[in-house]
């Protein structure tokens, strides 16, 4: 029997409890030693979009290995900064100094840059609640004149 199944037994049968994060110490350090941890903390903390990765893909990776290294994402603001700045390249030009107010909505802007096909359309402004992306469509496409918009 494992050191994690026998210190549990032992916390049981002595009617101790056991917190979840002494709970998590003692899986971590029985199934993934220091020099794994850290390989893992170093692989999040270098992360970038590869160019032959689309954005789903990249989101399930970050998010893959962002549940091993909790101590380095203490809310969803870092979360948020963290993840654009790992997207890097056009994504993160375009998305730097938005507010993005969930995890869900940054994850949808490069998805939307990615769909379009287009790297120069900026995301949509989450800090103006008044503008929906339905008001944003339709303002931007009737305001000012045909003149010079290349349209015939």
């Amino acid at each position: 029997m494992d050191l994690l199944m026998l210190t549990l037994r032992r916390n049981n049968d002595g009617a101790q409890t056991m917190t979840w994060e002494q709970f998590k110490a003692l899986f971590l350090g029985q199934y993934f030693n220091h020099s794994h941890r850290s390989r893992i903390q170093s692989d999040f903390l270098n992360m970038k979009k590869r160019n032959d990765e689309g954005v789903i893909e990249f989101e399930q990776r970050f998010t893959t290995l962002s549940y091993h290294v909790p101590h380095l994402i203490p809310n969803e603001r870092t979360r948020i900064g963290m993840f654009v700045d790992a997207l890097g390249g056009v994504f993160a030009d375009k998305m730097v100094g938005v507010v993005y107010p969930t995890f869900l909505d940054v994850v949808g802007a490069p998805m939307a840059i990615e769909t379009r096909g287009t790297y120069s359309a900026r995301p949509l402004d989450f800090s103006d609640p008044s503008q929906g992306p339905s008001k944003k469509a339709a303002s931007s496409s009737t305001s000012g004149s045909s003149a010079g918009s290349g349209n015939s």
